[in-house]
């Protein structure tokens, strides 16, 4: 949990991305999130969900969980350390960067 909450932290700090979190709750009666599930919002970079998905698994060898047209979910269980959590944040800036400059 503390690792998903660093990364959720970095995430927030990238250009166009969002990594959603504890301010969901409330919002269209949402009541709870899993803080291990990095719910990414990719669509201000010009990636669609599904372009993110494919970027980071053909790229990067990273498996996010789901795709849709504007998000990405990635999971972080007990098998992640800060390793890994380096290694997808490192492929989280090509991303956040944009289609443009890649």
């Amino acid at each position: 949990v503390k690792l998903a909450h660093e990364a959720r932290k970095a995430i927030r700090q990238m250009k166009n991305l969002w990594c959603y979190g504890d301010d969901l709750i409330g919002v269209e009666g949402i009541f709870a999130f899993d803080p291990t599930k990095l719910i990414i919002r990719v669509c201000n970079t010009g990636f669609t969900g599904f372009q993110a998905f494919d970027f980071l698994q053909e790229k990067h060898r990273i498996d996010a969980e789901f795709a849709d047209p504007k998000h990405i979910i990635c999971s972080i269980s007990f098998a992640d350390n800060r390793t890994t959590i380096d290694e997808l944040l490192d492929a989280l800036g090509p991303v956040a960067g944009g289609l443009n400059d890649r």
